[in-house]
Parts: structure tokens; C-alpha cells; sequence
């Protein structure tokens, strides 16, 4: 069981940073007083998931003055609203969620 310091941020708030762990998979999370008495009337869970990647662009390359839909490739892809891709170092837009492997851009 792998413990850490919580930092009190407001009344109803702590804050913490998660252990390191290898692999994917989720862990429930506890809330113990010094006394060792659980706060944890919920039962929460925290979820460790694999690091994205990227293997490929298709197509990798086009005319600047045209936009373009490019299928990213690669693994570990989630499905969530904050997924987006970016382009050099400003240009942000929504991605598409495929699959787990696949984003269009």
C-alpha cells in the first residue's frame, strides 16, 4: 500500500500526487486521519492508463494554402473531450476518436 502526504487546500479539498505504479489499472483511493481512521465513505478510484503514442500521419504531408484531415496512427488513444491535436507550437483543434489506434485531425 503505497502512501503519501496530502496537502489541505480548502475545507472540502486535499490535494495529493499519485505513486508511481507499473501498468495500466485503477486503485481505490483513502482518505486516513493520522489516527489511521478511513475517511473514505465513497468508494473512488483512481486510474493508471499507458501513455499514448504516436506511429504514423496519413497523409504526412500537403498544400500549405489547403486544409487537410490527417489519420493520426498509433496506440493507447482515449476517447475523451479533451483529447485535441496540435500543430507546431500553437495550433490547437479537435480531434475525432476512432479507435484506441486511430484520431483524424
Amino acid at each position: 500500500v503505497e502512501t503519501g502526504e496530502a496537502v489541505r487546500v480548502s475545507e472540502s479539498e486535499l490535494e495529493c500526487i499519485s505513486p508511481e505504479r507499473v501498468g495500466q489499472g485503477c486503485v481505490t483511493v483513502h482518505v486516513v486521519d493520522e489516527d489511521g481512521r478511513d475517511f473514505n465513505l465513497v468508494h473512488l478510484q483512481f486510474c493508471y492508463e499507458a501513455q499514448a503514442s504516436v506511429k504514423a500521419l496519413s497523409p504526412s504531408s500537403g498544400h500549405w494554402k489547403s486544409q487537410h484531415l490527417v489519420a493520426v496512427s498509433g496506440d493507447s488513444f482515449l476517447n475523451r473531450p479533451e483529447l485535441v491535436c496540435r500543430l507546431g507550437e500553437g495550433i490547437v483543434t479537435q480531434a475525432r476518436f476512432m479507435s484506441s489506434s486511430e484520431v483524424l485531425c
